[in-house]
């Protein structure tokens, strides 16, 4: 009888698992983006989540729609940054060392090997790498998750013209990154 009454006495439990369901994928992958780890992303997400069930039984929560989904992502960017700082420098040691073995792995004894999907999408996350938090923000937001100026504008807390100008300065420096990581992936190769 004390189940049935619990359940009774909070339907927002209902909703959170609703909540759950809509954002889960899409935050795990924003928050992916982020920190560059899947298990970090899911602890992000988890902490997201955590603080909107802590606000709803404060009565503080967002509204559902649009406030919701940006809040979520606002909160679970906060948390992933949060997370990224305090892994940055045991991560940024392991992945060195991936990268190396990567390369040797990839063109070991090829004169001439070609660059596979693999190591472009590589060469990608390395070079997101490049980008200062914001740039890159705005720039998951947008490719990720396919958000437009005004939603990336409400989670960052941004103008709606500077996530355009931060957007469109990390298209720039990506790509210019991508070049640059190519061509010297390719100078190593034919040395």
């Amino acid at each position: 009888m004390k189940i049935m009454e619990t359940t009774a006495v909070d339907p927002r439990r209902g909703l959170l698992e609703q909540v759950v369901d809509q954002f889960e994928s899409p935050l795990l992958r924003y928050a992916v983006g982020i920190v560059r780890d899947h298990a970090l992303a899911q602890d992000a997400v988890q902490e997201a989540f955590v603080a909107l069930s802590s606000q709803w039984h404060s009565g503080q929560a967002p509204a559902s729609g649009d406030h919701l989904r940006n809040w979520l992502y606002k909160v679970t960017h906060d948390k992933a940054v949060s997370i990224l700082r305090a892994e940055r420098t045991r991560t940024r040691a392991h992945e060195g060392y991936a990268r190396e073995a990567a390369i040797e792995a990839d063109c070991a004894g090829a004169g001439d090997c070609e660059v596979s999907r693999e190591t472009k999408l590589q060469i990608l996350a390395e070079s997101l790498e490049a980008l200062i938090p914001s740039r890159r923000q705005v720039l998951l937001l947008r490719l990720q998750q396919g958000l437009g100026h005004d939603s990336i504008a409400a989670i960052t807390g941004h103008s709606v013209t500077h996530c355009r100008k931060l957007l469109h300065e990390a298209v720039k420096i990506l790509n210019a990154e991508v070049a640059r990581r190519l061509q010297s992936r390719e100078g190593m190769r034919h040395e």
